[in-house]
C-alpha cells in the first residue's frame, strides 16, 4: 500500500469521529471573514457570500494604520495594536493586478483602518492601460493579510455570538443581538475590533463500508428525495442544525439558546434524518483560510481551537433528539491531509 494512504488510514483509526457509521456530515464548502464596520462594502463587493449561511461574529485586536513610509518601493503600511501597544510594517503588497512603482502611487489614510491607494493622474494619462484602475479602499485586516501571503500565521478570535439566516446580509444589518454586540465593543472595548466569518453549509453523507473503509456520497445543499438516504431536511433544517450544534460547542457568551441545552432545534429534521438510517451528525469547521495560509484561532470561555486547523464536532442522533441537555458533543482536530482528502481537494499544491 501507498505509505501516504497508509498514514491516511491509520489517522483514520486514531479518531473517534471516523468510528461513526452513517454519519451525515455538514461541512462549509464557502467561508469569508471581513470586519463588521465594513459591511456595506462586503455586501456590494461580494453577493456570492449572501443568502443562506451560518455566521460567527468574533473579536479581535483592533490594528491602527499610523503612517506610510515612502522610502521603499513598494511603499511600507505601518500600524499598531491598539491593545498591546505593538508595532508593525507590512511589505510585500502590490495593490494592483501588475506592480506600479511608487512614483506613480497616490496614497492616504482614510481611517485608523482604511487606506486608499490610487494612480496618479499623470500617470493615468501617461500609460493608457492604467486608465480603467480607479482608486482602491482596502481595509487594514486585507492589507495584513496580503503582506504575510507567504507564510502561514494564527490569527486569535474570540467567539462572541453564532447565528444563522436565510438572509445572511439583512440579519447581519437588522439584528438586535449584533447591534448590541457591535456597540459592546465600541463604548467598552474600543481596543478591539468586530469581525463576522461567513459559512455557506452543505452536506455529505458516508457509511462505513464492509471493508471498513468510508465510502463518501456528495449530496446538493437540499437533498434529493431519491438520493443516497433518501430523506430531504429542507436548506433551512441544514442551517438551523449546523447553528445549533456549534452554539451548543463553542456556547458563545451572547448566546442564550442552545449554549447549554440540548441543540434539538427542529424534531422533525432529525425524526428524517433517523428514517434515512442515520445515526450521527457531524459539523467540520475549517479554520484555515486558503490561499492566504492564515489559520483562525477560535475561543471562548469553555473551547479554544488552539493548534487546529480543522475541527470536527459530532454527536449521535439519539443524544440530539433525547438525550442529556450537557456534554452531548464532542469535538477532534482533523489532520490536514485527511481534512483534504475527505473534502475531495486531494493533494495540497
Amino acid at each position: 500500500m501507498d505509505p501516504g494512504m497508509e498514514r491516511i488510514r491509520e489517522q483514520i483509526k486514531s479518531m473517534k469521529c471516523f468510528g461513526l457509521d452513517h454519519s451525515f456530515e455538514i461541512i462549509f464548502d464557502k467561508q469569508f471573514l471581513a470586519p463588521y464596520a465594513r459591511l456595506d462594502d462586503l455586501i456590494l463587493t461580494y453577493p456570492e457570500y449572501g443568502g443562506s449561511a451560518v455566521y460567527m461574529m468574533l473579536a479581535a485586536d483592533r490594528l491602527e494604520l499610523t503612517g506610510i513610509d515612502f522610502a521603499h518601493d513598494p511603499p511600507v503600511i505601518e500600524y499598531r495594536n491598539a491593545a498591546t501597544g505593538e508595532t508593525g510594517r507590512l511589505d510585500n503588497l502590490w495593490f494592483f493586478p501588475f506592480p506600479v512603482p511608487r512614483a506613480g502611487l497616490h496614497m492616504k489614510i482614510l481611517s485608523s483602518t482604511v487606506l486608499e491607494v490610487g494612480i496618479r493622474e499623470e500617470w493615468r494619462r501617461r500609460y493608457p492601460h492604467l486608465a480603467d484602475y480607479a482608486p482602491l479602499s482596502i481595509g487594514l485586516a486585507d492589507l495584513v493579510v496580503q503582506s504575510r501571503r507567504d507564510r502561514e500565521t494564527t490569527d486569535p478570535y474570540e467567539i462572541l455570538y453564532i447565528g444563522s439566516s436565510k438572509d445572511v446580509y439583512q440579519r447581519l444589518t437588522r439584528h438586535e443581538t449584533i447591534l448590541k454586540i457591535y456597540r459592546h465593543i465600541m463604548t467598552a472595548q474600543p481596543n478591539r475590533e468586530l469581525f463576522v466569518l461567513l459559512l455557506k453549509p452543505k452536506p455529505k453523507f458516508y457509511r462505513q463500508s464492509p471493508g471498513g473503509s468510508i465510502q463518501l456520497t456528495l449530496s446538493s445543499s437540499v437533498w434529493d428525495r431519491e438520493g443516497p438516504m433518501k430523506a430531504d431536511v429542507g436548506a433551512e433544517n441544514l442551517l438551523l442544525i449546523a447553528e445549533a450544534m456549534l452554539i451548543n460547542y463553542f456556547k458563545p457568551k451572547f448566546n442564550e439558546h442552545y449554549a447549554h441545552t440540548r441543540p434539538s432545534l427542529s424534531q422533525a429534521a432529525y425524526a428524517r434524518l433517523l428514517e434515512g438510517g442515520v445515526k450521527h451528525i457531524q459539523v467540520n469547521l475549517n479554520l484555515f483560510m486558503q490561499p492566504y495560509k492564515v489559520r483562525l484561532s477560535l475561543r471562548t470561555d469553555s473551547r479554544s481551537t488552539e493548534g487546529a486547523k480543522h475541527v470536527t464536532v459530532y454527536g449521535a442522533l439519539e443524544s440530539l433528539m433525547r438525550g442529556p441537555e450537557e456534554d452531548i458533543l464532542c469535538g477532534e482536530a482533523m489532520p490536514d491531509e485527511l481534512y483534504d482528502l475527505l473534502m475531495g481537494e486531494g493533494e495540497r499544491d
